[in-house]
């Protein structure tokens, strides 16, 4: 009966005298051991062993029973996991234990390289941030260093750049290092936009100085592309408008970009213009010498009679140098030759041209047997052989051109309208210096010298 304990009142199959909680089908004799608070096997003990899947010795308040590193007993270890169950989840309850970034590491230094949460191979990360996108870049397994303005591997045990050329100093948006990782969307995070930033210095903040830059007059390299002001000259000259001081308005600055002959390295000429950039125009720049060629003779550009004052040999004073194709002594006439004299003119005539001498008068010129005779015969007397032009002069005084004489002895006497041979006939041709002095003379006005 009741009183005897023989009734089995929960109906678990045990009496009520064997069964230690005759109200509770769950906790019986034999039964299995759960966690619930109670002693579910009548044992005298509540919840021991129950559910050790891991054998750690922990059940009920184990609170991850599939890793046996994981238990209220153990020490907190940089395994992703909460390892001494302290929040009562296996969950990390420390942030540098969370993989933001989901590229396998987390901060936390000394990481336990087993019994770890899935998917994570170490600690160190030096920046997990999930909302980085380039994050998961950033971490110990980085191949390498790159220039993107991180320390890429976390080498240094920062994100921050151990290598200085990865820093902004200057905060223009570029670092100095090459190859530039334009990808890493996470630089822009940073003001990075670039790498080959050829100054880079703190003290250039505010200066346009980087690949980004446009080029400017200042003698400084802003576009970092290897040349100093470059498309500020124009003409050539190796002179910009700023000068090598990158100064605007000072005499090293090239003052006229469009004419090569003008910068601050060119001679002061006579030109009405500043040619060596003084502002100073001819006469009035006091760089200017007027005896460039100190010759004696000022230069013609300027008043004076040199008509070359940069070459002493020419000057009003210097001998005519046939050949050379100057005006040696500035008279208008390029490789003119000295004038015969009279006097020197009939000594060549007299014994070549004897069909008109000593009693020749061939085509009706006598000139006789003296040098008086002959010129009196010549000096604009007009021709009067049938054969000879009736418009030209024998000689005309101060033209060789329309002295048939002349055009007898060069042999173009034919394209005046003459005719004959040319003179002298005999030992024909005088020679061309010869002719030409004997035209000098003539256009020298045929003095009877």
């Amino acid at each position: 009966d009741d009183a005897g304990g023989e009734t089995d009142t929960d109906s678990d199959g045990v009496l009520d005298c064997a069964d230690c909680a005759d109200n509770d089908a769950s906790n019986t004799p034999g039964g299995t051991e759960i966690c619930d608070g109670q002693d579910n096997n009548c044992d005298g003990a509540v919840d021991e062993n129950a559910n050790d899947a891991d054998g750690d010795g922990y059940a009920c308040d184990d609170c991850n029973d599939n890793e046996i590193t994981v238990n209220p007993g153990a020490n907190e270890l940089c395994d992703g996991f909460d390892t001494n169950c302290s929040s009562g989840t296996s969950a990390p309850d420390q942030a540098d234990e969370l993989d933001d970034d989901g590229d396998g590491y987390i901060e936390c230094a000394n990481f336990e390289a087993s019994g770890t949460a899935a998917g994570l191979a170490g600690g160190d990360d030096c920046l997990d941030d999930a909302a980085n996108t380039y994050s998961s870049s950033v971490n110990p397994a980085a191949a390498a260093d790159v220039c993107d303005g991180y320390d890429t591997d976390c080498s240094s045990g920062s994100s921050a750049p151990e290598d200085s050329s990865e820093a902004d100093d200057d905060g223009d948006g570029f670092v100095e290092c090459s190859s530039f990782v334009s990808a890493a969307i996470a630089t822009g995070g940073l003001g990075l936009t670039g790498g080959d930033d050829c100054d880079d210095a703190a003290t250039a903040v505010g200066t346009a100085t980087n690949p980004g830059a446009t080029e400017v007059c200042d003698a400084v390299d802003n576009n970092c592309d290897g040349t100093t002001d470059e498309g500020f000259d124009g003409d050539s000259d190796g002179f910009t408008t700023c000068g090598v001081d990158g100064v605007i308005g000072n005499s090293d600055d090239d003052c006229n970009d469009g004419n090569g002959n003008i910068n601050p390295n060119a001679a002061e000429i006579c030109d009405g213009a500043d040619n060596n950039c003084i502002n100073g125009v001819d006469g009035a720049d006091p760089a200017f010498d007027n005896d460039e060629d100190n010759d004696g003779e000022s230069d013609a550009l300027c008043g004076g009679d040199d008509c070359d004052d940069s070459n002493a040999a020419i000057n009003t004073s210097a001998t005519e140098v046939a050949g050379n194709g100057l005006d040696d002594n500035c008279d208008g006439t390029i490789d003119e030759v000295a004038p015969f004299t009279f006097s020197e003119i009939w000594t060549i005539v007299e014994p070549a041209c004897f069909c008109h001498t000593n009693g020749g008068g061939s085509g009706g010129q006598s000139l006789g047997s003296t040098a008086a005779s002959a010129y009196s015969a010549w000096f604009n007397v007009p021709t009067t052989s049938s054969q000879s032009p009736s418009n030209l002069n024998r000689i005309h005084a101060g033209d060789a051109s329309l002295s048939y004489v002349m055009h007898k002895l060069d042999g173009t006497h034919a394209t005046v309208g003459g005719g004959g041979s040319r003179m002298p006939a005999s030992g024909c041709c005088l020679d061309e210096t010869t002719r030409d002095r004997i035209r000098a003379w003539i256009n020298s006005g045929a003095p009877n010298d």
